[in-house]
């Protein structure tokens, strides 16, 4: 396939152009009197972020090496994500446009629920009023676990937190405060307990495009499970799954059994499949504009820092080290390719998708969409729920629904053999890596012994499970998993190690944009 890299080019370019030091001094749409219900509804559809995080949480994550291959690709970004360093690159996928993103979906949010109380009441508009907040708590959900530290009671109440816009802005001028971690968690709790009573799918044409009914308690459950209120996270992933979770997920067999490519060789079938709407576990896509579809994909770019054979064969899809067992195969296998130019073991997850804009000069903009709720991940989150409860019967029925629908030839865990599984493996090493990561310094008690094991085991299973999808960074700050950076001498032996970042390092918490620090917003410590 052409990836269009001058393409690529021009677009970055372009946007790199529009001011991003502003808040939320204006109106973020083109309706700029929200005098009807249809009005309010559809300027939600801009109530979502349309920056990806999953680029700056993976190349900021342990889901990347630094490959030992001839002529590597790259770009700014991907070096100083990598390397944990303040972004100074520009482009689609920064973290200055995330949080612009977000805050930009904020504002729409706001403005529709300053509207709504002005309106004649009706039913649509009550369930608009739930999107929207959900809508808000989203977005700042996806600021403070990226610009902060993890959620921990111990620091939450110290630790920098983002501004919580609750509100249309309508100063010319207007100062923030970062606040507290504590005080953006309490926040969201807060836009969850108005407005998840209030979601209502009648009021969509295409549900997964917005917060549906199970869309919002899939992140209600992972939210409460970051704010560490098992029984709410239990209760919201119940919601979600049902009586019946196993009908409820993802068919990996049938994603697997496809072909590779469409034979115009434009479009990843398996890709595709993944992505498809209309798949029961697929509870809310929302696209953005990225070019990173090129880098989680089959293709001969972003190449230098990357999701190797090495980290597939012992710490993700094909980890020979699963607390599952050494001979499974997984249904859908990753795409692989080792041949001196290109190192990359990915799951068909993230597309390259091209909007062209003008066909004729070959100009447009790479987009992507991405399930950023699931079920499978909702399965989960309710397991690793379960697990801090101690009830490690529950968290294992989760467990083992997960691990039969992933791949063929696993063994049935139980509580004796991840124990087992737990002894026998060890830390990992740099130079002999496996899945069982140590726990440094985690924002919440874990008791050695059975806890401890099945904690192993369910974040190896997030891993797999949210690989290329951005939440393993959030993992890493929650666990206190210290990330250690590899050179790769060949793609399965080290060359160096190049770095490492421990639990509560500052640089876990990645810089706000320098922009807003200029604008007098307080900097995260470095």
């Amino acid at each position: 396939m052409n990836i269009k890299r001058n393409i690529f080019a021009l677009a970055t370019a372009a946007l790199a152009l529009s001011s991003c030091n502003k808040f939320l001094d204006q109106m973020p749409d083109n309706r700029t009197t929200l005098d009807t219900q249809d009005k309010v509804i559809a300027l939600l559809v801009s109530a979502y972020p349309d920056a990806p995080y999953f680029v700056t949480n993976e190349f900021y994550s342990d889901n990347v090496d630094e490959t030992a291959i001839a002529n590597p690709d790259y770009s700014l970004l991907d070096d100083q994500l990598y390397h944990w360093q303040d972004v100074t690159a520009a482009g689609n996928d920064t973290p200055d446009k995330l949080w612009e993103a977000c805050y930009r979906a904020i504002a729409a949010a706001n403005h529709a629920l300053e509207a709504i109380p002005n309106l004649p009441d009706s039913e649509e508009l009550h369930a608009a009023k739930g999107e929207a907040l959900l809508c808000r708590a989203y977005a700042h959900f996806i600021l403070v676990n990226t610009f902060c530290q993890a959620y921990n009671p111990i620091y939450a109440n110290e630790d920098l937190g983002v501004p919580y816009m609750d509100h249309a802005e309508k100063e010319l001028n207007p100062q923030y405060e970062r606040g507290t971690v504590a005080e953006v968690y309490a926040k969201i709790a807060s836009d969850l307990e108005e407005g998840l009573p209030l979601v209502n799918d009648a009021i969509y044409k295409v549900p997964k495009y917005h917060f549906n009914v199970k869309a919002a308690y899939a992140f209600a459950a992972r939210f409460y499970l970051f704010y560490q209120k098992w029984d709410k996270a239990i209760e919201c992933a119940n919601k979600v799954l049902g009586s019946a979770p196993a009908g409820m997920l993802r068919d990996w067999a049938a994603n697997g059994a496809l072909g590779l490519q469409s034979a115009d060789g434009e479009r990843l079938l398996r890709t595709m499949d993944y992505i498809d709407y209309a798949h029961k576990c697929n509870l809310l896509l929302m696209t953005s504009v990225t070019e990173y579809g090129v880098a989680w994909g089959p293709y001969r770019a972003y190449t230098r820092f990357a999701h190797g054979n090495w980290l597939d064969q012992t710490e993700t899809f094909r980890a020979i080290t699963a607390p599952w067992g050494r001979n499974y195969s997984p249904y859908s296998p990753p795409y692989s390719n080792n041949n001196g130019t290109t190192d990359k073991a990915y799951g068909w997850r993230i597309p390259y998708l091209f909007e062209y804009k003008d066909p004729v000069n070959q100009i447009g903009f790479p987009h992507a969409v991405t399930p950023v709720l699931t079920t499978d991940e909702t399965l989960l989150v309710r397991a690793e729920a379960y697990i801090m409860q101690k009830n490690y019967t529950a968290a294992l029925e989760d467990m083992n629904l997960w691990v039969q629908n992933y791949c063929s030839g696993s063994k049935t865990m139980t509580l004796a053999s991840i124990n087992s599984w737990a002894s026998d493996t060890d830390f990992h090493k740099a130079e002999a890596p496996t899945t069982k990561k140590k726990f440094d310094a985690p924002a919440f008690p874990i008791e050695a012994g059975d806890q401890e094991a099945m904690c192993y085991a369910i974040v190896h299973m997030r891993r797999v499970e949210t690989c290329h999808l951005g939440l393993r960074l959030y993992d890493v700050k929650r666990y206190g998993i210290t990330m250690t950076r590899r050179k790769l001498l060949h793609p399965t032996q080290l060359d160096a190690t190049t770095g490492e970042l421990k639990p509560r390092d500052p640089r876990c918490a990645v810089q706000i944009p320098s922009e807003v620090i200029l604008a007098g917003l307080p900097a995260n410590p470095r």
